[in-house]
């Protein structure tokens, strides 16, 4: 069997060519979730990433994470983690804003 060298060549780039595809990173193609901001009692507002999360600590509490999910046409579900002591609460809002959790960490849509 003989192969020339311009045909293995051709097979070598159409490999490479193959492996070299881009296929995008998770943060590149992950969930894209309507504008929220994430609210806090005496805390800034903060605006949630693409992911529909941000960071807020509410007056005399420890910081929160706050990832909204599950939008539906009536509302959406707010979870809620304590940052210290890794509570976790979870609430489903019915409209356009809500609070979830002993901290009274929430979130509105934009």
């Amino acid at each position: 069997m003989q192969f020339s060298f311009s045909a293995l060549l051709v097979f070598v780039v159409a490999a490479v060519s193959v492996q070299a595809a881009p296929v995008g990173t998770i943060e590149e193609r992950g969930p894209v979730h309507p504008p929220v901001i994430i609210t806090g009692p005496g805390a800034t507002d903060v605006v949630g990433n693409k992911f529909g999360c941000a960071h807020i600590r509410p007056a005399g509490k420890a910081a929160q994470l706050v990832c909204t999910v599950d939008f539906t046409a009536t509302g959406f579900t707010i979870n809620v983690k304590d940052e210290t002591t890794k509570a976790h609460s979870s609430c489903v809002i019915t409209g356009t804003a809500g609070s979830c959790g002993p901290s009274g960490a929430g979130a509105k849509r934009a």
